[in-house]
């Protein structure tokens, strides 16, 4: 549903007979697809407001699945069934024991890596992603799993891969200097966060993070405000303001004070109208924004601080 950075839309009409669509598990609108192939990143439960139960949750996952009419590529660890009838492959970051993965990661300046990708049947050498983050490099992997089932060019996969600029707010990096660094990401699921923080943390080893976090859902606060607090509290610093309540109503007791008593990092639980204040008033290195709200309106103003202080 993203904006593309390298189209400026969230939609790509070509003229060729083949589609690829990013499947929504939220109100189960991607029981309405019947692809060829699907690639499964995750199925950590969410949206329990709608299944119910995190195995409801599964189930659903593993019903799409079986409306796969050749093959699925399941990331490792991704604990669903699939249909003995449908091909399946594995994949992940650098575990030789899948079918697709990396080898020879080599960080690079900015965040950015290099990498071989190894697929069943022969070695990508000397692929460069054209956006930074170990995350990403998993994401790729995946990619090409997914494109390999109908065949492809090497050369015109590298330069893909090359040439990719990522879609806005996901791992969105406004700034990236040894000075400061600014990025914007819409992780609203602990998961997501954990994966996420991870990757900074190998990108900028050693530097000190500050991540402001608008939850997303009250609902999701109540099922999940513990694994937000351990997640959250990979960061150096964490900055948190009120939920974001979307769709819903106010549930009693449930605010973000539930993540803020848990988390042991440095935290401080703010207004959203105070957030950037605070952040100007602190010393920053890396900035994270996050949240699937409307914290990204705040995104411009804090652009805009990271800059001052590193021009002062």
């Amino acid at each position: 549903g993203a904006i593309s950075k390298n189209f400026g839309t969230n939609i790509v009409l070509g003229s060729g007979e083949q589609m690829a669509v990013e499947a929504d598990e939220f109100d189960r609108s991607f029981h309405q697809l019947h692809p060829w192939v699907a690639l499964i990143t995750a199925a950590d439960a969410d949206h329990l407001d709608i299944y119910g139960t995190a195995e409801a949750f599964k189930e659903a996952f593993e019903k799409f699945a079986a409306q796969c009419s050749d093959a699925v590529v399941v990331k490792k660890g991704v604990d669903i069934k699939t249909l003995p009838s449908l091909k399946r492959f594995s994949y992940s970051l650098d575990d030789s024991s899948t079918d697709y993965y990396a080898r020879n990661i080599r960080l690079q300046e900015g965040g950015y890596y290099s990498f071989d990708i190894v697929t069943p049947t022969q070695v990508i050498e000397s692929c460069r992603l054209g956006v930074p983050g170990h995350i990403n490099v998993e994401n790729a992997v995946g990619a090409v799993a997914l494109l390999d089932q109908r065949g492809f060019d090497s050369e015109k996969l590298k330069a893909g891969l090359c040439s990719y600029r990522g879609i806005e707010r996901r791992f969105d990096f406004w700034i990236n200097t040894p000075q400061g660094v600014y990025m914007d990401d819409y992780a609203h699921h602990p998961e997501e966060l954990r994966n996420m923080l991870e990757s900074v943390r190998a990108m900028f080893p050693g530097r000190h993070i500050t991540i402001c976090f608008q939850p997303h859902l009250y609902t999701r606060t109540k099922d999940f405000f513990e694994g937000f607090a351990q997640q959250l509290s990979l960061a150096d610093r964490v900055i948190l303001i009120p939920i974001y309540p979307a769709r819903e109503e106010p549930i009693a007791g449930v605010e973000s004070d539930m993540i803020f008593e848990l988390i042991t990092s440095q935290k401080y639980l703010v207004e959203k109208e105070e957030m950037c204040g605070l952040v100007k008033t602190l010393e920053t290195d890396v900035v994270i924004t996050a949240g699937a709200g409307d914290i990204d309106t705040l995104r411009n103003e804090i652009n805009k601080i990271i800059k001052s202080k590193i021009n002062s």
